[in-house]
């Protein structure tokens, strides 16, 4: 199988396998949990499907960094799972510490608009931006090639040298690509079309989120690529050399 074929029953299984897990989300999100036992299934069933999106999103970074087929990247991104799982609590550890600064700023905003001389509508709205921004771009982007890395050699991953991807203009391409596959798929999604039936606007519905999961699915792809380009230091065979 050609490399160029991989990549695109990659894309299907990228396309199939997230839809299977929003499926299973929407699913478990009906499940009763009055008792005890329903709280430690429902509890289980999330942790399962933690653990196979990992196991697929692994997979595929895997593959880009150098897997030579499918099987193989599967077969690693099965080993890489407590790694990424390590990385994972990272990541949402950051990103709720910072949800719990940006439940503060209000308050903080009252006695710095005092300081500033400004109001502090301006100053909360101008805080909550620069909080956006730090949450769901900055701590992204500077945990991404952990990830890559993690997917390629395990806990090794965890070094500096994963941030050499920081210095490619090539990488902040990918980073906007998968931004933009993340909010025009969202702007396509919630646009609102007239319609002159319920079953026309139910068409342009599903037609609209179909073509925005779609874009999302191919803009994460090929972020994964940029991402699982090898480092100098790997190209060169130092210490984190790609292995099996």
């Amino acid at each position: 199988m050609s490399r160029r074929t991989q990549i695109a029953s990659f894309w299907l299984i990228q396309v199939l396998g997230n839809a299977a897990l929003m499926a299973g989300a929407a699913w478990w999100l009906t499940w009763p949990d009055a008792r005890s036992w329903q709280v430690v299934a429902t509890s289980g069933f999330a942790a399962v499907l933690v653990l196979v999106a990992l196991w697929l999103h692994g997979s595929t970074l895997a593959f880009f960094a150098g897997a030579e087929s499918l099987g193989r990247a599967f077969g690693r991104g099965l080993r890489r799972l407590a790694p990424l799982l390590v990385w994972l609590i990272v990541l949402v550890a950051l990103l709720l510490l910072l949800s719990w600064v940006k439940g503060r700023l209000p308050q903080t905003a009252v006695r710095a608009a005092q300081i500033a001389d400004a109001t502090p509508r301006q100053v909360t709205g101008a805080a909550m931006w620069a909080m956006f921004v730090v949450q769901w771009i900055v701590v992204p982007a500077l945990l991404l090639p952990f990830a890559a890395e993690i997917a390629a050699i395990g806990f090794r991953g965890w070094r500096p040298g994963a941030l050499r991807r920081w210095r490619h203009g090539l990488y902040w391409i990918g980073c906007a690509v998968f931004a933009l596959g993340i909010y025009l798929p969202y702007r396509l999604a919630a646009w609102v079309l007239p319609v002159s039936s319920l079953t026309s606007e139910a068409v342009s519905v599903g037609v609209r989120f179909a073509i925005a999961y779609l874009l999302t699915i191919t803009a994460w792809l090929f972020f994964a690529a940029i991402l699982g380009r090898p480092t100098n230091l790997q190209k060169a065979g130092g210490p984190g050399k790609r292995q099996a």
